[in-house]
């Protein structure tokens, strides 16, 4: 298969659906397919990325317009991650934008089941639709020796400063360890300069990320609405005991119902305990999911 994917790959620090970009890129091609960024007359696979367009990619309109004027056989697919879920209330375009578009590509991949229901139960168009979780680079994200400090020491990591990545919470788990000084917090990512008792540390990926992480002993996600958050995929994979919050979204069945915390007070009941225990789900490598991509790809090509 020749497979056009409208998203270029970006290096450094990124968010999950740059990590699935360069994973298609790679695993595709070591299962014999092509992953290019051009629309090239021989295209088998238009994977939309985003229905926008940026300095990154070209929009969901050109690929139609290729489909319609230069290659009618061509399979159009769209991956449904990221979207505004209602994370943002009152800018909901991007959720609106997807469905609008979906009765007119070929086929839809939902990354979980929980994003698939949202969207059918927000009037979703599209009728070929499957599901593929995303994968995790096992040569990064892998179990560690944790530090060795004699406290709990505590990690999220973010790439977003979107108040709905759960900063209400990880302020309150500062605040915390002020006072409960055999805790500890460690902020990764994009931070929004509140912390005043945490260790922050700035943006990073690859190897330094999965080293950094696998050191701790518990993992906290307070984001909402998520689709199949990397960041939950990444703890888990780094066998670090995760918790998620009931607003999750997608979160929830990846750390299991024992795993899910209702607001604050429920959390510090959590961690007082210190009956951390891992939990169940081991995710997928991303050579496992681009597999399942592939075999969706080549199943809408024989419909």
């Amino acid at each position: 298969m020749k497979i056009f994917i409208n998203r270029k790959i970006v290096e450094g620090p990124w968010g999950g659906g740059n990590k699935f970009v360069k994973a298609l890129f790679k695993n595709a091609a070591e299962l014999g397919h092509q992953v290019v960024n051009t629309l090239d007359s021989d295209i088998d696979i238009i994977h939309i990325h985003d229905v926008h367009s940026d300095s990154l990619g070209v929009d969901a309109n050109v690929c139609l317009r290729y489909k319609h004027e230069h290659n009618p056989s061509v399979k159009i697919v769209h991956r449904v991650n990221d979207m505004d879920l209602g994370r943002y209330g009152a800018v909901p375009w991007r959720d609106n934008a997807y469905i609008h578009f979906s009765e007119y590509f070929d086929a839809s991949i939902f990354v979980s089941d929980w994003t698939k229901q949202f969207f059918l139960n927000k009037g979703w168009k599209g009728r070929n639709n499957h599901v593929a979780t995303n994968g995790i680079d096992k040569e990064i994200f892998y179990p560690s020796e944790k530090i060795k400090n004699d406290k709990i020491n505590i990690v999220t990591h973010h790439w977003s400063a979107n108040e709905g990545k759960g900063f209400a919470i990880y302020e309150k788990i500062d605040d915390f360890v002020k006072t409960n000084p055999k805790f500890v917090l460690t902020y990764i990512g994009r931070d929004r300069g509140t912390f005043k008792n945490s260790v922050v540390v700035s943006p990073i990926h690859g190897h330094e990320l999965g080293r950094e992480l696998a050191k701790h002993d518990v993992y906290i996600s307070a984001s909402e609405y998520e689709n199949c958050p990397n960041h939950i995929l990444e703890s888990l994979a780094c066998k670090i005991p995760t918790y998620a919050c009931l607003e999750g979204g997608a979160s929830v069945g990846l750390v299991g119902k024992d795993h899910v915390f209702k607001n604050w007070d429920h959390l510090k009941e959590i961690l007082y305990s210190r009956d951390y225990v891992m939990n169940n789900y081991d995710p997928p490598s991303w050579r496992e999911a681009i597999t399942e991509y592939c075999k969706i790809y080549e199943k809408i090509l024989g419909a």
